[in-house]
């Protein structure tokens, strides 16, 4: 990658160039490095639109560190706009409203769609629907560690002890580390 850097800092209008280190950053898991290409002179938009093509391992990486509003400004001046990518990130710092509206503008949505809203229902106090978004994303992936732990803490927040209990204990039939931090709120 050096050479490339060093040939993109003589030749900045060079896209192939671009093109190579996004895809070559990514590769090595050098995000940083890959958003450093969004500063460079006369190549924003082109690196915005290559990187735009891994914008689901870049917006992990940003989450994963914290980065929220930065995850958030990629996204939201992205061309191809992840509607359910962006309303992940709006969840994440607290904005469930924001999420819900992402979510309910999307024409088709994937069933990962049902956990970001039955988690933005809770947060908003709809329970009924955070219940029936729950309830049908488990539905279509009866193994996920999160939708049983939120579908129980959705349970605990209602006082519905014994339905907590049964969610928490599927937890701890599919992963025992997950489910015991769950439960530890009963002891």
């Amino acid at each position: 990658l050096p050479l490339f850097l060093r040939a993109l800092a003589e030749n900045p209008g060079r896209q192939d160039v671009v093109q190579y280190l996004a895809a070559g950053y990514v590769r090595e898991r050098d995000y940083e490095g890959a958003l450093s290409l969004l500063r460079t002179e006369g190549n924003e938009d082109f690196a915005r639109e290559q990187l735009e093509k891994f914008s689901g391992e870049i917006v992990a990486y940003l989450l994963d560190k914290g980065d929220t509003i930065q995850a958030i400004r990629f996204l939201e001046a992205s061309k191809k706009q992840d509607s359910l990518l962006l309303s992940r990130c709006y969840l994440a710092i607290g904005k469930p409203e924001v999420a819900i509206e992402l979510v309910m503008r999307l024409t088709e949505r994937p069933p990962e769609a049902q956990l970001i809203l039955g988690r933005s229902y809770v947060l908003t106090g709809e329970m009924i629907k955070a219940r029936i978004a729950l309830e049908n994303y488990l539905k279509v992936f009866p193994t996920s560690v999160e939708g049983w732990e939120e579908l129980g803490e959705l349970e605990v927040h209602e006082k519905n002890w014994d339905r907590a209990l049964s969610a928490f204990d599927k937890v701890l039939q599919l992963e025992s580390v997950a489910g015991h931090i769950s439960l530890s709120h009963f002891y």
